[in-house]
């Protein structure tokens, strides 16, 4: 089943799917996804994103398997390798749903103030600013009751007055000196995008190029990874590192190494006490390994 939730944006949709139990379909979950991911439509400047819900419940907080880190101080640079990085990995075996964590702005109207015109005309940013949100999205005048209930009653233009940029032009600005002026007079209106978000690790602006997996070990697609990353040449201050569900498999990998050497000393410590000798326990211990291949 398929059921669709709000995103954190007005540019992006949400479709969760469960799938049923293992004993009622006769496909794992990756072959499904795979499936469904040559399946969608190609749209222009879109993109599509799959999150394996039951590692995010499980933990690990959403993280993709592979991701590659770039460090650095410049915004366009980071963007600039890590776009490089993208397409440079496009052809590696294994890897899917290549994307990066840097988004284009979201499209937004900027009103840029005139500020000499406008302190000519006794008007402040703060003034023009609550004029238009009081203009188009209202302002709570009062409240109605009603049956113990409470509702706002909101001022604000008529729809057909606040339908263009032609409307916010003609919003009349009223100035503490007594007149009232159109907004074109003291400002102009451009398209533009809004802020990206900028993430950063250890107090390092960060992008992240993070990718899926199908069909082969982690280990490997990281192996080609670095391999095409060694060739790109990065600027002082710029620096690459991987994380994901790689870097905690690796760090898993190491803590069982730790707690592997911890525990043969603490055995030996403790045959050795028993034995009352420095070399019994190591013949005791190095025979353990032979005898599960039958030798005596």
């Amino acid at each position: 089943c398929a059921w669709g939730m709000g995103a954190a944006g007005v540019n992006e949709a949400q479709v969760f799917m469960r799938l049923e139990d293992k004993e009622k379909r006769k496909r794992p979950s990756d072959q499904i996804l795979e499936v469904i991911r040559r399946r969608l439509p190609k749209i222009k400047e879109a993109s599509y994103e799959f999150i394996d819900m039951r590692e995010m419940f499980m933990g690990s907080g959403g993280q993709k398997p592979i991701e590659v880190k770039v460090f650095g101080k410049n915004l366009d640079r980071l963007k600039e390798f890590a776009d490089r990085i993208a397409a440079d990995c496009m052809g590696i075996e294994g890897l899917r749903d290549i994307d990066l964590s840097l988004k284009k702005g979201k499209p937004e109207l900027q009103i840029k103030l005139d500020r000499v015109k406008a302190r000519k005309m006794g008007f402040t940013l703060g003034q023009v600013a609550h004029s238009i949100e009081a203009a188009m999205l209202g302002k709570v005048a009062t409240k109605y009751r009603i049956g113990g209930d409470e509702y706002d009653i909101r001022v604000r233009y008529r729809e057909i007055d606040r339908h263009s940029i032609k409307d916010i032009e003609n919003i009349a600005i009223v100035s503490p000196l007594g007149f009232q002026v159109p907004l074109y007079q003291i400002a102009s209106i451009e398209y533009g995008e809004g802020p990206v978000k900028i993430t950063r690790e250890d107090q390092e602006r960060k992008v992240s190029v993070t990718a899926n997996t199908y069909g082969r070990d982690m280990g490997s697609i990281v192996e080609d990874i670095r391999a095409r990353v060694a060739q790109i040449k990065f600027p002082p201050g710029y620096f690459v590192e991987y994380g994901g569900r790689y870097e905690d498999m690796q760090e898993t990998f190491y803590s069982f190494a730790i707690a592997l050497v911890v525990g043969i000393i603490l055995v030996y410590m403790v045959m050795a006490a028993l034995f009352e000798s420095l070399s019994q326990p190591f013949v005791v211990m190095f025979a353990v390994p032979l005898a599960f291949i039958g030798v005596v």
